[in-house]
């Protein structure tokens, strides 16, 4: 009676195994595919992406650079790391699909949540619009002068920064 109910208890737990194991590799197949589609999802129709925001960017005055080239996107994140320990990361953009566009909103003591958006596309140009989204004051008084960076995908056209 015994080896009867060991050989009946193996068989059923072999069984939830191999039940347990298609149930994994199915969650795992649908979990990767999803990632597949977001992932094309936010890199189309040449859309503006955000990248990165701080709180200290060494600019004085407002100011919007639009990078072309990794060197100067380092020289920028030199000046950012300067005072910075461990410093910020530098965002890997490949400049040959992207162009970065950086908005430094200069020194401070109020904080401005801004933004970039992309109001129009011609055939020639690209023409992004500054929002400010809304603006509160810093409790502290710290000095603060924020950046944004952004990445849009290179076509070619010339870029246009309206306010």
């Amino acid at each position: 009676m015994k080896l009867y109910m060991k050989k009946r208890y193996s068989l059923g737990l072999k069984k939830c195994i191999r039940i347990v194991k298609y149930f994994l590799i199915f969650f795992i197949v649908i979990s990767c595919n999803a990632q597949k589609k977001s992932n094309q999802k936010n890199t189309s129709d040449n859309e503006l992406r955000f990248l990165l925001s701080d709180n200290y960017s060494g600019v004085k005055q407002p100011k919007i650079l639009i990078i072309k080239e990794a060197t100067s996107l380092k020289k920028f994140f030199l000046q950012i790391n300067k005072t910075k320990k461990p410093g910020l990361a530098l965002p890997k953009i490949d400049f040959n699909k992207e162009t970065v566009v950086i908005y430094c909103e200069g020194e401070s003591f109020l904080t401005y949540n801004s933004s970039i958006e992309k109001t129009k596309e011609t055939a020639r140009d690209i023409v992004l619009k500054l929002v400010d989204v809304n603006s509160y004051e810093n409790i502290d008084l710290t000095l603060i002068s924020p950046f944004y960076l952004y990445s849009i995908e290179n076509s070619g056209k010339k870029i246009h920064i309206v306010k």
